[in-house]
């Protein structure tokens, strides 16, 4: 019998589509950004003039300190190589947005009690279309 690391969200809190996944571990960041375009600069006065592209582009880095090769598939799954739906936790509010997963890594770490491979340092970033 396969055992489990981390628990899955029952609050809707941490969603990929209509999936729950695993809560993140308290290192999980939320960053937003602004885009601003190439008209964008200082004139000779040395007053700065923004051409905003876009505001407010949310990227999440998920964070799971371990987790085993079944949590890690089932998330990967989910998020790999697809646009998606992804619900999070942000300033005390529940946000959906679309986005995709920029990057992805993890260590290998050690085998559990039944040979399960477990893997730490998860980090998963999910970038806002």
């Amino acid at each position: 019998m396969a055992f489990s690391i981390n628990r899955l969200d029952t609050k809707g809190w941490w969603m990929v589509g209509n999936s729950h996944i695993y809560i993140p571990a308290i290192e999980t960041k939320v960053e937003h950004s602004n885009v601003v375009g190439s008209d964008s600069g200082r004139d000779e006065t040395g007053i700065m003039h923004i051409d905003w592209v876009r505001r407010d582009v949310i990227k999440v880095f998920l964070v799971y300190k371990y987790m085993t090769a079944a949590e890690l598939q089932y998330i990967f799954n989910l998020l790999q190589g697809k646009e998606i739906s992804f619900t999070c936790r942000d300033r005390g509010q529940t946000v959906t947005f679309d986005g995709y997963v920029g990057e992805s890594n993890y260590v290998f770490y050690s085998y559990g009690p039944n040979g399960e491979e477990i893997y730490k340092d998860v980090s998963i970033n999910v970038i806002q279309k």
